[in-house]
This record gives structure tokens, C-alpha cells and sequence, in this order.
């Protein structure tokens, strides 16, 4: 096991390179999702939330929220993303 050999690093470091980690991915996600604002991605919606808005992900799996008077259940939609029809989703 790596975890038994000889020449571990120290915890402090370990855990700086862990925090740089992390902030790299929330740096290249913030990235991700700004370039993919004002831009129309095909959007399958797949069900009706709780507070009335249709759910459903882009092809690059951006999860999106769009409210309608109209069923858009199982139906897939072009969408222009907007900050406020992209849902955040926490990993946690």
C-alpha cells in the first residue's frame, strides 16, 4: 500500500497541494460555466420541480431550470443559458 511506504510527505503539505487542487477545479469550473452564458444548447427536460420550474441538463450536462405553462417533460428544447436558468450543484 502507498499509504505504508517510506518518504511520505507531511500532512502540511499534502494538505497545501490539496487546497491548490480544489481551487484549480472551482477555477476551471467558474471558467466552464461563463463561457457556456448567452450561448443555446439543446436542453432534455425531465421533470417539474417543486417550485414549478422544468429541470433538465444540456449535452455537456449543465443542469438547467426553465419555468412554462407548457409540459416540457421528456422533450428536448433549445435554451439560451442565462445565470439565472443554470442550476448550481453542489457536490457535497
Amino acid at each position: 500500500k502507498a499509504a505504508l511506504m517510506e518518504g511520505q510527505l507531511e500532512n502540511k503539505i499534502k494538505d497545501e497541494r490539496a487546497a491548490k487542487m480544489i481551487k484549480l477545479g472551482e477555477n476551471l469550473h467558474n471558467e466552464f460555466m461563463a463561457h457556456n452564458v448567452n450561448k443555446e444548447h439543446s436542453i432534455l427536460f425531465e421533470q417539474k420541480n417543486l417550485q414549478g420550474y422544468y429541470e433538465g441538463y444540456t449535452e455537456n450536462y449543465i443542469k438547467v431550470q426553465i419555468k412554462s405553462d407548457e409540459d416540457l417533460t421528456d422533450r428536448i428544447l433549445k435554451v439560451k443559458l442565462t445565470e439565472e436558468n443554470i442550476i448550481e450543484e453542489n457536490e457535497n
